[in-house]
Protein backbone atom coordinates (compact mmCIF):
# COMPACT_ATOMS: atom_id res chain seq x y z
CA UNK A 1 0.00 0.00 0.00
CA UNK A 2 2.88 2.59 0.92
CA UNK A 3 4.49 1.79 -2.64
CA UNK A 4 0.78 2.68 -4.28
CA UNK A 5 0.85 5.86 -2.35
CA UNK A 6 4.41 6.54 -3.25
CA UNK A 7 3.74 6.27 -6.56
CA UNK A 8 0.38 8.05 -6.88
CA UNK A 9 2.44 11.22 -5.19
CA UNK A 10 4.48 11.04 -7.74
CA UNK A 11 2.12 10.93 -11.27
CA UNK A 12 2.12 14.54 -12.48
CA UNK A 13 -1.51 15.41 -12.70
CA UNK A 14 -1.16 19.01 -14.81
CA UNK A 15 -3.39 21.59 -14.27
CA UNK A 16 -6.92 20.14 -14.19
CA UNK A 17 -9.11 22.03 -16.90
CA UNK A 18 -6.06 21.26 -19.07
CA UNK A 19 -6.41 17.81 -18.33
CA UNK A 20 -7.66 14.78 -20.74
CA UNK A 21 -6.62 11.90 -19.12
CA UNK A 22 -8.52 10.21 -16.04
CA UNK A 23 -5.62 9.34 -14.26
CA UNK A 24 -7.38 9.07 -10.96
CA UNK A 25 -10.31 6.90 -11.65
CA UNK A 26 -8.00 4.76 -14.59
CA UNK A 27 -5.77 4.02 -11.71
CA UNK A 28 -8.32 2.90 -9.46
CA UNK A 29 -10.18 0.69 -11.96
CA UNK A 30 -6.95 -0.43 -12.90
CA UNK A 31 -6.66 -1.40 -9.06
CA UNK A 32 -9.80 -3.00 -9.15
CA UNK A 33 -9.74 -5.27 -12.22
CA UNK A 34 -6.77 -6.41 -11.17
CA UNK A 35 -8.55 -7.74 -7.73
CA UNK A 36 -10.75 -9.02 -10.04
CA UNK A 37 -8.93 -11.36 -12.22
CA UNK A 38 -7.21 -12.84 -9.07
CA UNK A 39 -10.41 -12.70 -7.29
CA UNK A 40 -11.39 -16.16 -8.97
CA UNK A 41 -15.38 -16.60 -9.25
CA UNK A 42 -16.30 -13.76 -6.76
CA UNK A 43 -14.02 -10.99 -9.34
CA UNK A 44 -17.22 -11.64 -12.07
CA UNK A 45 -19.73 -10.52 -9.45
CA UNK A 46 -18.66 -7.01 -9.50
CA UNK A 47 -16.56 -5.93 -12.56
CA UNK A 48 -17.10 -6.56 -16.21
CA UNK A 49 -13.74 -6.29 -18.20
CA UNK A 50 -13.38 -2.88 -20.00
CA UNK A 51 -12.78 -4.53 -23.14
CA UNK A 52 -16.68 -6.42 -22.51
CA UNK A 53 -17.99 -3.05 -21.02
CA UNK A 54 -16.72 -0.89 -23.93
CA UNK A 55 -19.22 -3.21 -26.67
CA UNK A 56 -21.63 -3.59 -24.11
CA UNK A 57 -21.94 0.15 -24.12
CA UNK A 58 -21.57 0.73 -27.98
CA UNK A 59 -24.48 -1.76 -28.47
CA UNK A 60 -26.73 -0.02 -26.06
CA UNK A 61 -25.98 3.32 -27.62
CA UNK A 62 -25.84 2.53 -31.04
CA UNK A 63 -26.83 5.67 -33.33
CA UNK A 64 -27.95 7.53 -30.55
CA UNK A 65 -27.10 11.05 -31.00
CA UNK A 66 -28.29 11.98 -27.31
CA UNK A 67 -29.95 9.80 -24.20
CA UNK A 68 -31.61 10.68 -21.28
CA UNK A 69 -30.12 8.31 -18.69
CA UNK A 70 -28.01 4.96 -18.54
CA UNK A 71 -29.12 2.27 -16.14
CA UNK A 72 -26.93 -0.46 -14.96
CA UNK A 73 -30.03 -2.90 -12.82
CA UNK A 74 -27.27 -4.71 -11.24
CA UNK A 75 -24.44 -2.24 -11.71
CA UNK A 76 -21.15 -3.96 -9.71
CA UNK A 77 -18.39 -1.49 -8.93
CA UNK A 78 -19.83 1.11 -12.71
CA UNK A 79 -17.66 -0.31 -14.77
CA UNK A 80 -20.27 -0.86 -17.47
CA UNK A 81 -21.73 2.28 -16.91
CA UNK A 82 -18.43 4.48 -16.69
CA UNK A 83 -17.52 2.74 -20.09
CA UNK A 84 -20.49 4.67 -21.66
CA UNK A 85 -18.89 8.02 -20.22
CA UNK A 86 -15.71 7.15 -21.72
CA UNK A 87 -16.88 5.95 -25.01
CA UNK A 88 -19.07 9.06 -25.66
CA UNK A 89 -18.85 12.87 -24.89
CA UNK A 90 -20.37 13.54 -21.63
CA UNK A 91 -22.78 16.28 -22.94
CA UNK A 92 -25.16 13.56 -25.12
CA UNK A 93 -25.71 11.84 -21.66
CA UNK A 94 -28.58 14.61 -20.23
CA UNK A 95 -29.25 13.39 -16.85
CA UNK A 96 -26.34 10.97 -15.84
CA UNK A 97 -26.15 7.42 -14.51
CA UNK A 98 -28.19 5.18 -12.80
CA UNK A 99 -27.84 1.52 -11.19
CA UNK A 100 -28.71 -0.54 -8.31
CA UNK A 101 -26.14 -3.09 -6.81
CA UNK A 102 -27.03 -5.27 -3.65
CA UNK A 103 -23.69 -6.45 -2.56
CA UNK A 104 -23.06 -3.14 0.14
CA UNK A 105 -18.79 -3.21 -0.06
CA UNK A 106 -19.33 -3.09 -4.15
CA UNK A 107 -22.10 -0.58 -4.02
CA UNK A 108 -19.27 1.70 -2.18
CA UNK A 109 -17.14 0.99 -4.34
CA UNK A 110 -19.22 1.99 -7.04
CA UNK A 111 -19.81 5.32 -6.05
CA UNK A 112 -16.40 6.11 -5.38
CA UNK A 113 -15.30 4.90 -8.78
CA UNK A 114 -18.14 7.81 -9.79
CA UNK A 115 -16.05 10.05 -7.87
CA UNK A 116 -12.99 9.34 -9.06
CA UNK A 117 -13.84 9.58 -12.56
CA UNK A 118 -15.27 13.36 -12.54
CA UNK A 119 -18.37 12.42 -12.12
CA UNK A 120 -20.51 14.60 -10.20
CA UNK A 121 -22.89 13.86 -7.43
CA UNK A 122 -25.80 15.16 -9.20
CA UNK A 123 -24.84 13.48 -12.07
CA UNK A 124 -25.39 10.09 -11.16
CA UNK A 125 -27.26 7.56 -8.70
CA UNK A 126 -26.56 4.61 -7.16
CA UNK A 127 -28.91 2.99 -5.12
CA UNK A 128 -28.51 -0.55 -2.84
CA UNK A 129 -30.88 -2.92 -2.55
CA UNK A 130 -32.32 -6.08 -4.42
CA UNK A 131 -33.36 -5.19 -8.14
CA UNK A 132 -35.36 -8.15 -8.19
CA UNK A 133 -37.35 -7.79 -4.95
CA UNK A 134 -37.23 -4.24 -4.09
CA UNK A 135 -36.29 -2.31 -7.48
CA UNK A 136 -35.47 1.22 -7.58
CA UNK A 137 -36.56 4.19 -9.98
CA UNK A 138 -39.64 2.28 -11.12
CA UNK A 139 -41.39 5.70 -11.14
CA UNK A 140 -38.64 7.94 -13.16
CA UNK A 141 -38.76 8.01 -16.71
CA UNK A 142 -37.81 5.51 -18.93
CA UNK A 143 -34.07 4.94 -19.35
CA UNK A 144 -32.97 5.33 -23.21
CA UNK A 145 -30.01 3.35 -22.02
CA UNK A 146 -29.29 -0.04 -20.51
CA UNK A 147 -26.49 -1.65 -19.54
CA UNK A 148 -26.35 -5.13 -17.84
CA UNK A 149 -23.70 -8.18 -16.55
CA UNK A 150 -25.82 -9.27 -14.21
CA UNK A 151 -24.81 -12.57 -12.18
CA UNK A 152 -25.68 -15.68 -13.88
CA UNK A 153 -28.40 -18.37 -12.76
CA UNK A 154 -28.48 -17.33 -9.32
CA UNK A 155 -31.53 -17.84 -7.20
CA UNK A 156 -34.88 -15.80 -6.58
CA UNK A 157 -38.19 -15.52 -4.77
CA UNK A 158 -39.76 -16.31 -7.97
CA UNK A 159 -43.07 -18.58 -7.66
CA UNK A 160 -42.79 -18.43 -3.85
CA UNK A 161 -43.68 -14.44 -3.83
CA UNK A 162 -47.69 -14.55 -5.29
CA UNK A 163 -47.02 -10.65 -5.82
CA UNK A 164 -44.49 -11.03 -9.06
CA UNK A 165 -46.36 -12.37 -10.86
CA UNK A 166 -49.08 -8.92 -10.88
CA UNK A 167 -45.84 -6.81 -11.09
CA UNK A 168 -45.42 -4.33 -13.97
CA UNK A 169 -41.76 -5.76 -15.05
CA UNK A 170 -42.76 -9.55 -15.15
CA UNK A 171 -47.06 -10.01 -15.43
CA UNK A 172 -46.55 -8.86 -19.59
CA UNK A 173 -44.83 -11.98 -19.87
CA UNK A 174 -47.67 -14.00 -18.31
CA UNK A 175 -45.00 -16.43 -16.21
CA UNK A 176 -41.79 -16.14 -13.89
CA UNK A 177 -38.28 -17.32 -14.19
CA UNK A 178 -37.61 -20.44 -12.84
CA UNK A 179 -36.86 -19.87 -8.70
CA UNK A 180 -33.14 -21.60 -9.58
CA UNK A 181 -32.57 -19.23 -12.29
CA UNK A 182 -33.08 -15.51 -12.43
CA UNK A 183 -31.59 -14.87 -15.67
CA UNK A 184 -34.70 -13.76 -17.47
CA UNK A 185 -36.47 -12.00 -14.37
CA UNK A 186 -33.11 -9.63 -14.71
CA UNK A 187 -33.81 -9.25 -18.47
CA UNK A 188 -37.66 -8.41 -18.70
CA UNK A 189 -36.77 -5.88 -15.70
CA UNK A 190 -34.92 -4.17 -18.41
CA UNK A 191 -37.21 -4.11 -20.32
CA UNK A 192 -40.19 -2.70 -18.48
CA UNK A 193 -37.44 0.58 -17.66
CA UNK A 194 -36.36 0.58 -21.15
CA UNK A 195 -38.15 3.67 -23.38
CA UNK A 196 -39.56 3.85 -26.59
CA UNK A 197 -36.28 4.81 -28.47
CA UNK A 198 -34.44 2.87 -26.13
CA UNK A 199 -31.51 0.02 -26.33
CA UNK A 200 -30.54 -2.54 -23.49
CA UNK A 201 -27.60 -4.60 -23.87
CA UNK A 202 -27.34 -7.75 -21.37
CA UNK A 203 -24.38 -10.32 -20.63
CA UNK A 204 -26.56 -13.62 -20.13
CA UNK A 205 -25.59 -17.56 -19.62
CA UNK A 206 -26.31 -19.07 -23.13
CA UNK A 207 -28.69 -22.04 -21.38
CA UNK A 208 -31.51 -19.70 -21.02
CA UNK A 209 -31.86 -19.42 -24.91
CA UNK A 210 -32.41 -22.76 -25.94
CA UNK A 211 -33.88 -24.13 -21.82
CA UNK A 212 -37.75 -25.40 -22.39
CA UNK A 213 -40.69 -24.62 -19.65
CA UNK A 214 -40.96 -21.07 -17.92
CA UNK A 215 -37.67 -20.06 -20.07
CA UNK A 216 -38.96 -20.69 -23.52
CA UNK A 217 -42.44 -18.85 -22.62
CA UNK A 218 -40.40 -16.20 -22.00
CA UNK A 219 -38.57 -15.98 -25.22
CA UNK A 220 -41.53 -16.57 -27.09
CA UNK A 221 -43.17 -12.98 -25.38
CA UNK A 222 -40.18 -11.49 -26.01
CA UNK A 223 -40.00 -12.51 -29.66
CA UNK A 224 -43.58 -12.07 -30.49
CA UNK A 225 -43.49 -8.69 -29.26
CA UNK A 226 -40.21 -8.08 -31.76
CA UNK A 227 -38.03 -6.93 -28.50
CA UNK A 228 -34.89 -8.85 -29.33
CA UNK A 229 -32.82 -7.21 -32.04
CA UNK A 230 -29.44 -9.47 -31.97
CA UNK A 231 -28.40 -12.11 -30.38
CA UNK A 232 -24.12 -12.21 -29.69
CA UNK A 233 -22.04 -15.36 -28.60
CA UNK A 234 -18.93 -14.10 -27.47
CA UNK A 235 -15.50 -16.29 -26.94
CA UNK A 236 -14.81 -17.97 -23.96
CA UNK A 237 -13.32 -16.99 -20.77
CA UNK A 238 -13.61 -13.33 -22.02
CA UNK A 239 -15.07 -12.70 -18.24
CA UNK A 240 -13.60 -13.29 -14.27
CA UNK A 241 -14.71 -16.46 -12.75
CA UNK A 242 -16.28 -18.24 -15.84
CA UNK A 243 -14.67 -19.83 -18.95
CA UNK A 244 -17.99 -20.02 -20.48
CA UNK A 245 -18.61 -18.27 -24.17
CA UNK A 246 -21.58 -15.61 -22.34
CA UNK A 247 -23.82 -14.22 -25.09
CA UNK A 248 -25.19 -10.79 -25.58
CA UNK A 249 -28.85 -9.61 -25.47
CA UNK A 250 -29.73 -6.79 -27.10
CA UNK A 251 -33.53 -5.54 -26.22
CA UNK A 252 -35.01 -2.93 -28.65
CA UNK A 253 -38.13 -0.93 -28.36
CA UNK A 254 -38.32 0.54 -31.59
CA UNK A 255 -37.31 -2.14 -34.76
CA UNK A 256 -38.42 -1.44 -38.02
CA UNK A 257 -38.76 -5.14 -39.00
CA UNK A 258 -39.31 -8.72 -37.49
CA UNK A 259 -36.04 -10.68 -38.21
CA UNK A 260 -34.04 -11.10 -35.48
CA UNK A 261 -30.09 -10.98 -35.94
CA UNK A 262 -27.83 -13.78 -34.68
CA UNK A 263 -23.76 -12.86 -34.29
CA UNK A 264 -21.21 -15.57 -33.54
CA UNK A 265 -18.04 -14.15 -32.49
CA UNK A 266 -16.98 -16.53 -30.60
CA UNK A 267 -14.18 -18.17 -32.97
CA UNK A 268 -10.70 -17.40 -33.11
CA UNK A 269 -11.09 -14.03 -35.15
CA UNK A 270 -13.01 -12.72 -32.91
CA UNK A 271 -10.31 -12.77 -29.58
CA UNK A 272 -7.12 -12.37 -28.55
CA UNK A 273 -5.60 -15.09 -26.56
CA UNK A 274 -3.86 -14.29 -23.14
CA UNK A 275 -2.65 -15.42 -20.41
CA UNK A 276 -4.97 -16.31 -17.86
CA UNK A 277 -8.10 -14.44 -20.02
CA UNK A 278 -8.76 -13.91 -23.33
CA UNK A 279 -9.75 -10.26 -24.67
CA UNK A 280 -11.65 -8.46 -27.47
CA UNK A 281 -9.44 -5.94 -29.21
CA UNK A 282 -10.53 -2.90 -30.85
CA UNK A 283 -10.62 -4.51 -34.37
CA UNK A 284 -12.82 -7.09 -32.82
CA UNK A 285 -15.45 -4.73 -31.50
CA UNK A 286 -15.15 -2.70 -34.72
CA UNK A 287 -16.33 -6.13 -36.77
CA UNK A 288 -18.85 -6.78 -34.61
CA UNK A 289 -20.12 -3.59 -34.11
CA UNK A 290 -20.13 -3.07 -38.05
CA UNK A 291 -22.20 -6.34 -38.86
CA UNK A 292 -24.93 -5.16 -35.64
CA UNK A 293 -25.23 -1.79 -37.74
CA UNK A 294 -25.91 -3.31 -41.34
CA UNK A 295 -27.76 -6.45 -40.47
CA UNK A 296 -26.17 -7.96 -42.89
CA UNK A 297 -25.40 -11.86 -43.54
CA UNK A 298 -22.08 -12.63 -43.39
CA UNK A 299 -21.17 -16.88 -43.76
CA UNK A 300 -20.03 -18.12 -40.37
CA UNK A 301 -20.74 -14.77 -38.45
CA UNK A 302 -24.10 -13.31 -38.85
CA UNK A 303 -27.46 -14.17 -39.76
CA UNK A 304 -30.61 -12.07 -39.83
CA UNK A 305 -33.48 -14.70 -39.01
CA UNK A 306 -37.12 -14.12 -39.93
CA UNK A 307 -39.73 -14.12 -37.40
CA UNK A 308 -41.49 -17.39 -38.67
CA UNK A 309 -38.26 -19.22 -38.61
CA UNK A 310 -37.56 -18.55 -35.01
CA UNK A 311 -40.93 -19.54 -33.64
CA UNK A 312 -40.76 -22.77 -36.12
CA UNK A 313 -37.67 -24.01 -34.67
CA UNK A 314 -39.78 -23.41 -30.86
CA UNK A 315 -38.39 -19.44 -29.59
CA UNK A 316 -35.05 -21.31 -29.56
CA UNK A 317 -32.73 -18.07 -29.63
CA UNK A 318 -29.68 -19.85 -29.67
CA UNK A 319 -27.02 -18.69 -32.53
CA UNK A 320 -25.77 -21.90 -33.24
CA UNK A 321 -28.75 -22.93 -34.63
CA UNK A 322 -28.88 -20.25 -36.90
CA UNK A 323 -24.98 -19.58 -37.68
CA UNK A 324 -23.33 -22.12 -39.21
CA UNK A 325 -19.53 -22.18 -38.09
CA UNK A 326 -16.42 -23.18 -39.68
CA UNK A 327 -16.12 -26.54 -37.31
CA UNK A 328 -12.75 -25.58 -35.75
CA UNK A 329 -13.96 -24.81 -32.29
CA UNK A 330 -14.58 -28.44 -31.30
CA UNK A 331 -12.42 -28.58 -28.57
CA UNK A 332 -14.04 -25.00 -26.77
CA UNK A 333 -17.40 -26.54 -27.85
CA UNK A 334 -16.82 -29.95 -25.92
CA UNK A 335 -15.82 -28.23 -22.76
CA UNK A 336 -18.60 -26.13 -22.88
CA UNK A 337 -20.97 -29.00 -23.83
CA UNK A 338 -19.46 -31.18 -20.58
CA UNK A 339 -19.89 -27.99 -18.30
CA UNK A 340 -23.53 -27.35 -19.14
CA UNK A 341 -24.39 -31.20 -18.69
CA UNK A 342 -22.71 -31.14 -15.07
CA UNK A 343 -24.65 -28.02 -14.12
CA UNK A 344 -27.96 -30.16 -16.04
CA UNK A 345 -27.21 -33.26 -13.74
CA UNK A 346 -26.97 -30.92 -10.17
CA UNK A 347 -29.81 -29.20 -11.37
CA UNK A 348 -32.04 -32.82 -12.23
CA UNK A 349 -30.80 -33.97 -8.79
CA UNK A 350 -31.97 -30.59 -6.96
CA UNK A 351 -35.46 -31.35 -8.89
CA UNK A 352 -35.46 -34.91 -8.10
CA UNK A 353 -34.79 -34.11 -4.13
CA UNK A 354 -37.54 -31.33 -4.36
CA UNK A 355 -40.26 -33.68 -5.86
CA UNK A 356 -39.21 -36.71 -3.26
CA UNK A 357 -39.75 -33.82 -0.75
CA UNK A 358 -43.36 -32.53 -2.08
CA UNK A 359 -44.00 -36.60 -2.53
CA UNK A 360 -43.08 -36.95 0.99
CA UNK A 361 -45.28 -33.89 2.52
CA UNK A 362 -47.74 -35.27 0.44
CA UNK A 363 -47.54 -39.19 1.84
CA UNK A 364 -46.23 -37.97 5.73
CA UNK A 365 -43.55 -39.04 7.46
CA UNK A 366 -43.12 -42.83 8.82
CA UNK A 367 -42.52 -41.29 12.24
CA UNK A 368 -45.89 -40.12 12.68
CA UNK A 369 -48.72 -42.06 14.23
CA UNK A 370 -50.28 -44.68 11.98
CA UNK A 371 -53.86 -43.38 10.41
CA UNK A 372 -52.36 -39.35 10.54
CA UNK A 373 -49.68 -39.83 7.66
CA UNK A 374 -51.57 -38.58 4.52
CA UNK A 375 -51.49 -35.31 4.12
CA UNK A 376 -55.13 -35.11 2.89
CA UNK A 377 -56.56 -37.50 5.56
CA UNK A 378 -54.65 -34.49 8.05
CA UNK A 379 -55.79 -31.45 5.96
CA UNK A 380 -59.47 -32.91 6.39
CA UNK A 381 -59.28 -34.49 9.98
CA UNK A 382 -62.51 -33.70 11.33
CA UNK A 383 -63.65 -32.17 8.30
CA UNK A 384 -67.14 -32.90 5.92
CA UNK A 385 -67.00 -33.20 2.52
CA UNK A 386 -69.47 -33.03 0.03
CA UNK A 387 -69.80 -33.86 -3.34
CA UNK A 388 -72.05 -31.40 -5.42
CA UNK A 389 -72.80 -31.41 -8.98
CA UNK A 390 -71.28 -28.47 -11.03
CA UNK A 391 -74.84 -27.29 -12.08
CA UNK A 392 -76.10 -27.05 -7.95
CA UNK A 393 -72.90 -24.88 -7.30
CA UNK A 394 -72.08 -22.51 -10.04
CA UNK A 395 -73.06 -20.95 -13.87
CA UNK A 396 -72.18 -21.34 -17.07
CA UNK A 397 -72.07 -19.22 -20.24
CA UNK A 398 -71.60 -20.32 -23.85
CA UNK A 399 -69.38 -18.79 -25.71
CA UNK A 400 -70.39 -17.18 -29.44
CA UNK A 401 -68.88 -18.24 -32.77
CA UNK A 402 -66.18 -16.58 -34.26
CA UNK A 403 -62.91 -18.05 -36.57
CA UNK A 404 -59.17 -18.13 -36.66
CA UNK A 405 -59.21 -15.99 -39.50
CA UNK A 406 -60.76 -12.91 -36.88
CA UNK A 407 -57.41 -13.15 -34.53
CA UNK A 408 -55.40 -9.99 -35.09
CA UNK A 409 -52.16 -9.11 -32.82
CA UNK A 410 -53.85 -6.30 -31.05
CA UNK A 411 -57.34 -5.75 -29.56
CA UNK A 412 -59.65 -7.41 -26.75
CA UNK A 413 -57.58 -10.78 -25.73
CA UNK A 414 -59.73 -14.01 -26.96
CA UNK A 415 -59.45 -17.94 -26.60
CA UNK A 416 -60.24 -19.75 -29.43
CA UNK A 417 -60.87 -23.76 -28.09
CA UNK A 418 -58.60 -25.04 -30.54
CA UNK A 419 -55.92 -23.05 -28.37
CA UNK A 420 -56.90 -25.13 -25.11
CA UNK A 421 -55.43 -27.69 -26.07
CA UNK A 422 -52.24 -26.50 -27.07
CA UNK A 423 -51.44 -23.30 -25.13
CA UNK A 424 -53.38 -23.18 -21.95
CA UNK A 425 -52.82 -24.96 -18.66
CA UNK A 426 -54.63 -25.23 -15.32
CA UNK A 427 -54.29 -21.26 -15.48
CA UNK A 428 -53.91 -18.49 -17.38
CA UNK A 429 -53.44 -14.69 -17.26
CA UNK A 430 -52.92 -13.79 -20.66
CA UNK A 431 -54.08 -14.55 -23.80
CA UNK A 432 -52.31 -15.43 -26.71
CA UNK A 433 -54.96 -14.10 -29.39
CA UNK A 434 -56.70 -11.05 -29.65
CA UNK A 435 -60.12 -10.26 -32.15
CA UNK A 436 -61.36 -6.61 -32.85
CA UNK A 437 -63.09 -5.16 -30.14
CA UNK A 438 -66.33 -4.04 -32.36
CA UNK A 439 -66.19 -7.51 -32.90
CA UNK A 440 -65.98 -8.62 -29.46
CA UNK A 441 -68.58 -6.32 -28.27
CA UNK A 442 -70.69 -8.62 -29.80
CA UNK A 443 -69.56 -11.94 -27.88
CA UNK A 444 -69.14 -13.34 -24.41
CA UNK A 445 -66.71 -13.10 -22.02
CA UNK A 446 -65.30 -14.76 -19.12
CA UNK A 447 -63.69 -13.14 -15.82
CA UNK A 448 -61.12 -12.83 -13.29
CA UNK A 449 -62.11 -16.32 -11.14
CA UNK A 450 -64.17 -18.40 -14.06
CA UNK A 451 -62.68 -21.29 -15.35
CA UNK A 452 -63.48 -21.84 -19.05
CA UNK A 453 -63.91 -25.26 -19.81
CA UNK A 454 -63.82 -26.91 -23.60
CA UNK A 455 -67.25 -27.71 -24.36
CA UNK A 456 -66.07 -29.81 -28.29
CA UNK A 457 -63.01 -31.71 -29.02
CA UNK A 458 -62.01 -34.52 -31.57
CA UNK A 459 -61.72 -36.69 -28.94
CA UNK A 460 -64.04 -37.47 -26.03
CA UNK A 461 -60.92 -37.06 -23.75
CA UNK A 462 -60.74 -33.42 -25.31
CA UNK A 463 -64.27 -32.38 -23.34
CA UNK A 464 -63.74 -31.16 -20.16
CA UNK A 465 -60.66 -29.70 -19.29
CA UNK A 466 -60.34 -26.02 -17.76
CA UNK A 467 -58.39 -23.32 -17.09
CA UNK A 468 -59.21 -20.69 -14.22
CA UNK A 469 -59.07 -17.36 -16.04
CA UNK A 470 -56.51 -15.21 -13.75
CA UNK A 471 -56.21 -11.96 -15.78
CA UNK A 472 -57.00 -8.68 -14.83
CA UNK A 473 -59.02 -8.24 -18.17
CA UNK A 474 -62.01 -10.09 -19.55
CA UNK A 475 -61.41 -12.53 -22.30
CA UNK A 476 -63.60 -13.31 -25.36
CA UNK A 477 -64.28 -17.00 -25.75
CA UNK A 478 -65.00 -19.14 -28.57
CA UNK A 479 -68.60 -21.28 -29.04
CA UNK A 480 -66.75 -24.61 -28.36
CA UNK A 481 -65.95 -23.38 -24.50
CA UNK A 482 -67.93 -22.18 -21.36
CA UNK A 483 -67.17 -19.98 -18.51
CA UNK A 484 -67.80 -21.36 -15.48
CA UNK A 485 -68.81 -19.19 -12.76
CA UNK A 486 -68.82 -20.25 -8.74
CA UNK A 487 -67.19 -19.82 -5.12
CA UNK A 488 -64.83 -22.54 -5.72
CA UNK A 489 -61.28 -21.87 -6.05
CA UNK A 490 -61.09 -21.70 -9.99
CA UNK A 491 -57.73 -23.24 -9.85
CA UNK A 492 -58.37 -26.05 -7.46
CA UNK A 493 -61.61 -26.89 -9.63
CA UNK A 494 -59.14 -26.60 -12.98
CA UNK A 495 -57.12 -29.44 -11.47
CA UNK A 496 -60.24 -31.52 -10.42
CA UNK A 497 -61.54 -31.36 -13.92
CA UNK A 498 -58.57 -33.41 -15.79
CA UNK A 499 -58.57 -35.95 -13.21
CA UNK A 500 -60.06 -39.55 -13.87
CA UNK A 501 -62.83 -39.46 -11.75
CA UNK A 502 -64.16 -36.15 -13.20
CA UNK A 503 -63.31 -37.56 -16.54
CA UNK A 504 -65.32 -41.15 -15.77
CA UNK A 505 -68.44 -38.37 -15.33
CA UNK A 506 -68.00 -36.46 -18.36
CA UNK A 507 -67.97 -39.22 -20.70
CA UNK A 508 -71.10 -40.20 -19.52
CA UNK A 509 -72.76 -37.00 -21.26
CA UNK A 510 -70.55 -36.36 -24.27
CA UNK A 511 -71.98 -36.85 -28.03
CA UNK A 512 -70.13 -38.54 -30.21
CA UNK A 513 -69.28 -37.95 -33.83
CA UNK A 514 -67.01 -36.21 -36.12
CA UNK A 515 -66.47 -33.59 -33.25
CA UNK A 516 -67.34 -35.11 -29.84
CA UNK A 517 -69.21 -31.99 -27.48
CA UNK A 518 -70.89 -31.87 -24.64
CA UNK A 519 -73.51 -29.25 -23.64
CA UNK A 520 -74.00 -27.16 -19.72
CA UNK A 521 -76.74 -29.71 -18.75
CA UNK A 522 -74.46 -32.57 -18.89
CA UNK A 523 -71.46 -31.22 -17.85
CA UNK A 524 -73.15 -29.54 -14.80
CA UNK A 525 -73.97 -33.29 -13.79
CA UNK A 526 -70.18 -33.45 -13.17
CA UNK A 527 -70.09 -33.65 -9.36
CA UNK A 528 -66.63 -31.96 -7.60
CA UNK A 529 -65.94 -32.64 -4.02
CA UNK A 530 -66.45 -30.23 -1.45
CA UNK A 531 -64.61 -29.51 1.83
CA UNK A 532 -66.25 -28.33 4.73
CA UNK A 533 -69.51 -26.69 2.51
CA UNK A 534 -71.04 -25.35 5.13
CA UNK A 535 -67.88 -23.01 6.21
CA UNK A 536 -67.19 -20.90 2.99
CA UNK A 537 -63.95 -19.53 4.44
CA UNK A 538 -62.45 -23.01 5.76
CA UNK A 539 -63.64 -24.58 2.72
CA UNK A 540 -61.55 -22.00 0.13
CA UNK A 541 -58.63 -22.38 3.11
CA UNK A 542 -58.33 -25.86 2.09
CA UNK A 543 -58.96 -25.64 -1.46
CA UNK A 544 -55.80 -22.94 -1.26
CA UNK A 545 -53.96 -25.71 0.42
CA UNK A 546 -54.59 -28.21 -2.04
CA UNK A 547 -53.48 -26.12 -5.31
CA UNK A 548 -50.64 -24.57 -3.25
CA UNK A 549 -49.02 -28.00 -3.22
CA UNK A 550 -50.24 -29.52 -6.53
CA UNK A 551 -49.15 -25.84 -8.33
CA UNK A 552 -45.57 -26.68 -6.81
CA UNK A 553 -45.63 -30.38 -8.02
CA UNK A 554 -46.67 -28.91 -11.38
CA UNK A 555 -44.10 -26.03 -11.21
CA UNK A 556 -40.95 -28.68 -10.66
CA UNK A 557 -42.23 -31.69 -12.67
CA UNK A 558 -41.96 -29.26 -15.80
CA UNK A 559 -39.01 -28.41 -15.18
CA UNK A 560 -37.57 -31.39 -14.32
CA UNK A 561 -39.05 -32.89 -17.84
CA UNK A 562 -37.37 -29.69 -19.81
CA UNK A 563 -34.20 -30.80 -18.13
CA UNK A 564 -34.06 -34.34 -18.74
CA UNK A 565 -34.76 -33.38 -22.63
CA UNK A 566 -32.02 -30.87 -22.36
CA UNK A 567 -29.61 -33.48 -21.11
CA UNK A 568 -30.79 -36.16 -22.85
CA UNK A 569 -30.17 -34.09 -26.02
CA UNK A 570 -26.83 -33.18 -24.93
CA UNK A 571 -25.97 -36.33 -24.26
CA UNK A 572 -26.31 -37.35 -27.77
CA UNK A 573 -24.16 -34.08 -28.72
CA UNK A 574 -21.54 -35.71 -26.53
CA UNK A 575 -21.91 -39.40 -27.83
CA UNK A 576 -21.49 -38.24 -31.58
CA UNK A 577 -18.34 -35.96 -30.35
CA UNK A 578 -16.75 -38.61 -28.72
CA UNK A 579 -17.24 -41.49 -31.14
CA UNK A 580 -15.80 -39.15 -33.78
CA UNK A 581 -12.59 -38.53 -31.62
CA UNK A 582 -12.14 -42.33 -30.63
CA UNK A 583 -12.52 -43.61 -34.28
CA UNK A 584 -9.84 -40.42 -35.55
CA UNK A 585 -7.37 -43.74 -36.59
CA UNK A 586 -4.37 -42.67 -38.67
CA UNK A 587 -5.30 -43.02 -42.55
CA UNK A 588 -2.89 -46.14 -44.39
CA UNK A 589 -0.87 -43.43 -45.57
CA UNK A 590 0.08 -42.11 -42.54
CA UNK A 591 0.85 -45.28 -41.22
CA UNK A 592 5.31 -45.07 -40.90
CA UNK A 593 6.23 -47.98 -42.71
Amino acid sequence: MAAVLKGVAELDFGHFDESHIDLFGDAYEFLISNYAANAGKSGGEFFTPQHVSKLIAQLAMHKQTSVNKIYDPACGSGSLLLQAKKHFDAHIIEDGFFGQELNHTTYNLARMNMFLHNVNYDKFNIQLGDTLAEPHFGDDKPFDAIVSNPPYSVKWKGSDDPTLINDDRFAPAGVLAPKSKADFAFVLHALSYLSAKGRAAIVCFPGIFYRGGAEQKIRQYLVDNNYVETVISLAPNLFYGTTIAVNILVLSKHKTETNTQFIDASGPDYFKKETNNNVLLDTHIEQIMGVFDSKENVDHFAQSVPFEQVVANGYNLSVSSYVKNKGIREEVKISELNFEIKNQVKRIDQLRNDINAIVAEIEGSETEPAGNRDFLERLLKDVPVEWKSLKDIGTFVRGKRFVKTDLISEGVPCIHYGEMYTHYGIWAKRAKSFIDPALASKLRTAKNGDVIIVAAGETIEDIGNGTAWLGDDNVVIHDACFAYTSQLNPKYLSYFLRTEVCKEQIRKHVSSGKISSINSNGLGKAKVPIPCPDDHKKSLEIQEKIVQILDKFTEVSVELTSELAAELAARKKQHLYYRAQLLKLPKPEEVEA
